[in-house]
């Protein structure tokens, strides 16, 4: 007994200085984000050889003979179903649409090692696999498939969707294209200040140290997502602390941690330059919302710039980014246009 006790101790110790370490969050009460996404169904599908959870939602009047537009909803970085992916899914679901939104590999219920990898790879990858899924189920028309990404899975859907033939109309809501200057602050714009390039190169040295550790052990590095909130914190960080690690956003599952190898494969890309003009290739319409208070807002104004085709930028006035993810004054107003978008493109 007394072992078991003893053991009992170390484990909840052990968890203690985890949540400490990564700013979980403490005392939940009640989950806000669940609440707003639940009705999906609990589905499986494989992406390479990991598999991914889902929760599928259906239109109330669903008819497996019937004919149904389908939409892949792609979460943000580190988001998982039950957030604002999920939200999203469950109201275009309620316009009559077949929707579906997904953990991830690596991240909460879906398998892939190592845990929480923002590889802007393995997610297009993942929505390829979420895209193939929905052809499958009873109803979907298969020349009827969309996808809708929010915030970073802006850049991770556009990266899946400009060479996927399946794929009939993109649109994004708060997306961030450009993952190195979202977090180093170089674009391709302005000539390069000395505070962002040794941002950028301690990133990668912490990056080349975690994988080699991790190849070395099996031990991966992590860092903190979402940073804890001090008195140099900025508005955007101040926002998603007050969704992602409060009652309003957090979900059982969801871990305040990213990989520290993440950093080079993120930094890598940007969508904007590298994939924007592509989607015209297939003739696929582009819709981007946007927040004009956000944050990001001018990610999506340089990348309907630089698409070409049939694009738009669809501005919602006051919002933030933060704010379409979940207040339901904004939400809507994205929800209605997307509405609109996808029954006239798909």
């Amino acid at each position: 007994m007394k072992k078991k006790h003893i053991l009992i101790v170390t484990l909840m110790i052990g968890i203690a200085e985890v949540s400490a370490q990564f700013g979980d969050v403490k005392n939940i009460k009640n989950l806000t984000a669940l609440e707003k996404s639940k009705g999906g169904k609990s589905v499986v599908f494989n992406s390479e050889s990991d598999k991914i959870a889902a929760n599928l939602y259906l239109p109330s009047n669903y008819n497996k003979e019937n004919n149904y537009s389908a939409i892949v909803v792609v979460a943000p970085q580190g988001g998982l179903k039950e957030q604002t992916a999920g939200f999203y899914a469950k109201k275009l679901s309620k316009k009559g649409f077949i929707s579906i939104a997904f953990d991830h590999r690596s991240y909460g219920q879906s398998g892939g090692a190592p845990r929480h990898y923002e590889s802007p790879q393995w997610k297009a990858e993942d929505i390829k696999n979420a895209v193939s899924y929905m052809g499958t189920i009873a109803g979907v028309n298969k020349e009827n498939i969309a996808v809708l990404a929010i915030c970073s899975g802006a850049g991770y859907g556009l990266m899946a969707s400009v060479n996927d033939a399946r794929v009939k109309a993109f649109a994004t809501v708060s997306g961030v294209f450009n993952f190195r200057e979202r977090e180093t602050g170089l674009n391709d714009v302005d000539n390069p200040k000395q505070e962002n390039l040794d941002t950028f190169r301690d990133k990668m040295k912490q990056s080349a140290i975690a994988r080699q550790k991790y190849f070395e052990t099996g031990v991966m590095e992590y860092s903190l997502l979402v940073p804890d909130l001090t008195e140099n914190t900025g508005s955007f960080w101040s926002q998603g602390y007050d969704y992602y690690r409060t009652e309003r956003g957090f979900v059982n599952g969801w871990e305040n941690k990213r990989s520290k190898h993440s950093f080079e494969a993120r930094l890598s890309t940007n969508a904007t330059t590298q994939y924007a003009k592509q989607l015209s290739d297939l003739g696929i319409p582009f819709l981007a919302i946007a927040g004009d208070k956000a944050f990001t807002y001018p990610f999506s104004q340089r990348v309907i710039a630089t698409a070409i085709g049939d694009k738009e930028l669809y501005t919602i006035p006051n919002a933030t980014h933060f704010d379409l993810y979940d207040n339901e004054l904004y939400v809507d107003k994205a929800v209605q246009k997307l509405t609109l978008f996808f029954k006239e493109k798909i």
